[in-house]
């Protein structure tokens, strides 16, 4: 009985090994096709280039601790953000809408209903919104939702979206480009307003960006706060059955 319960977990292993496998040569076929310099680090895969002018790089990262090995892939698409320019974007949902009700996160409005209801746009200074969401943009994210624009640790912004889709990679880099580019140009019109304006605009924008910040910090402890909460009562709803039972 033991032999064939080992035999059949060794075979189920091997299958899961070589779908994995196989998925993770299909990805990496698709992705130095769209961006060429390849590097493998560790877990994830790194495909840098440029594309309309922006550098870029698309990072295929593996989370093996995921329960599902489907749900721990994720692609992401690293691009530069100009200095005195805070942005996040997320996908609209009930949680977020309570965050933003309740002060904890921010969203500008582009101007647009649909992407207005579907996206939370974070975005200090805001008012460039607008400019830097512009038809084209707001189409392509509205095609990848539910995309993320998160910040990344080594500066700059990243692209993201779960699972290794070959087929959207081109789509993700072309997106990711032409964010950058509109942040580029918008980051370049609010630096001639500030020569403009002088101090009193540059000091303006740096309150924004720390209240932004601040909102941010509060999200954070708001979340980590909630999470102790909950694991606390299951520890005690733990602890009762045992004591009942």
């Amino acid at each position: 009985m033991w032999v064939v319960v080992v035999g059949g977990a060794v075979i189920l292993i091997a299958v899961l090994v070589l779908h994995a496998n196989r998925v993770e040569r299909k990805a990496v076929a698709a992705a130095v096709q769209v961006l060429p310099n390849h590097v493998r680090e560790g877990f994830s895969h790194r495909f840098s280039g440029q594309l309309r002018g922006v550098d870029l790089t698309l990072v295929l990262v593996q989370r093996p601790g995921d329960s599902n090995p489907q749900a721990g892939l994720w692609s992401e698409v690293h691009l530069p953000v100009p200095e005195g320019v805070e942005l996040e974007l997320r996908p609209q949902d009930p949680v977020e809408a309570h965050l933003v009700a309740k002060g904890l996160a921010r969203d500008a409005s582009v101007g647009e209903p649909t992407f207005d209801a579907k996206f939370v746009v974070e975005m200090a200074p805001a008012i460039l919104a607008p400019a830097v969401f512009d038809a084209e943009l707001r189409e392509r994210l509205l095609e990848l939702h539910p995309v993320r624009v998160l910040r990344a640790e080594s500066g700059g912004l990243r692209l993201v979206r779960r699972h290794w889709e070959g087929e959207r990679f081109a789509a993700l880099a072309e997106t990711a480009a032409l964010l950058a580019t509109g942040l580029r140009q918008a980051g370049g019109a609010e630096a001639a307003q500030a020569e403009r304006w002088g101090a009193s605009h540059v000091s303006a924008r740096a309150e924004e960006r720390a209240d932004l910040e601040k909102t941010r910090a509060a999200r954070t402890s708001w979340t980590i706060r909630n999470v102790v909460l909950v694991v606390v009562g299951l520890l005690v709803i733990l602890v009762l059955r045992a004591l009942l039972s």
